[in-house]
């Protein structure tokens, strides 16, 4: 969960931050809005693997967990990738950092109780289990 919420909130809101800037550059023809995205998205893998890493080899040793370190470093860097892809997406759709924290836990919250972290799946209505597959926590 570190991972997700300590990769996703400098996200969110540098997006948000940043509006005017890309905006005024956009619209002068600097750049397009791919290549400013692809750009964005190049420098946060270098950023979200090193941060993950870092978390990991903080945890990893002290907790001494007993699975492949690479693994659980890729499934961990994903997870951070995720999360970071969905608060990119509300900075965008957002105007103000106040808004954009408002809306994260209506992001983030669904996928801790759909991942079957607090409740089983089997509790879960049937109608709603389905939002289960969508969680990126799953």
């Amino acid at each position: 969960m570190f991972s997700m919420f300590g990769t996703a909130q400098p996200q969110m809101m540098v997006f948000v931050l940043e509006r005017k800037a890309f905006l005024r550059e956009y619209l002068l023809g600097a750049y397009s809005v791919v290549s400013y995205f692809f750009a964005k998205f190049l420098i946060e893998i270098v950023v979200t693997l090193a941060q993950t890493l870092l978390g990991l080899v903080c945890c990893y040793f002290i907790m001494d967990l007993q699975s492949d370190f690479f693994q659980l470093w890729m499934a961990l860097f994903l997870l951070g990738m995720v999360a970071q892809s969905q608060t990119t997406l509300i900075g965008c759709t957002t105007t103000t950092v106040k808004e954009a924290m408002e809306i994260l836990p209506g992001a983030f919250v669904p996928q801790l109780l759909f991942a079957g972290f607090f409740i089983r799946i089997s509790q879960i209505p049937f109608w709603l289990r389905w939002v289960q597959w969508v969680c990126g926590l799953k």
